[in-house]
């Protein structure tokens, strides 16, 4: 298990990787991320999603957002996420209600 803690700031979002490892059992990478986004609203899983594809250079079908948790009072997210080494994968493994939470997204940016 690799710990690791990471910054990526984005126009005015900051996210940290607090913790970072390899499930070898399902083929995928977890992160617990915070993000800070002072000034804004709580970023979308899309968002969320093209920040960590752009910072890991990777297609950004292989990232699941799993959990989104705003803290009342904070400009600040916790967030959990998979990375998993192939889309087909993350497709396989993520329940369909998750699945259906990322495509609606996809879908409407191609609409």
């Amino acid at each position: 298990m690799a710990q690791q803690k990471t910054k990526i700031t984005v126009d005015s979002y900051e996210l940290k990787i607090v913790k970072d490892w390899y499930n070898s059992l399902l083929n995928r990478r977890e992160l617990d991320v915070i993000i800070t986004h002072l000034g804004r609203g709580t970023p979308d899983r899309n968002t969320i999603r093209n920040f960590m594809a752009q910072h890991l250079n990777i297609d950004k079908e292989r990232i699941i957002i799993k959990k989104i948790e705003s803290e009342f009072g904070w400009c600040r997210t916790k967030a959990h996420i998979h990375i998993y080494d192939t889309a087909d994968l993350a497709q396989r493994i993520e329940p369909p209600h998750i699945i259906k939470r990322h495509m609606r997204k996809s879908e409407e940016e191609s609409s």
